[in-house]
């Protein structure tokens, strides 16, 4: 497994991208279900679309996204929701 340096979490042997998330013990419930979310919807989806899949209000749900892209998950431009490569934050494909 490669970690990835700044959170420890990497990719074991049949891991996938979304597992490295789920994993990591430095990210909340509600992030880890906001990434969750973005895997059912696609990438590039907009915040107002992952607004809509949830009972939270807006600021719940932009909160989550802020510590998804603090530690790298993720990134939001425009309110347009990315989800980053495994490359992107240090984890081997």
């Amino acid at each position: 497994m490669q970690a990835n340096s700044e959170t420890g979490v990497g990719l074991g042997q049949n891991m996938r991208f979304s597992d490295i998330v789920i994993d990591d013990p430095n990210i909340s419930l509600a992030a880890k279900g906001v990434f969750s979310t973005l895997g059912l919807m696609g990438n590039s989806c907009s915040v107002a679309e992952l607004t809509s899949r949830t009972s939270d209000d807006r600021q719940v749900v932009r909160s989550a996204l802020e510590e998804l892209e603090r530690a790298g998950y993720v990134e939001v431009s425009n309110e347009t929701v990315r989800v980053q490569s495994t490359g992107s934050f240090g984890v081997a494909p």
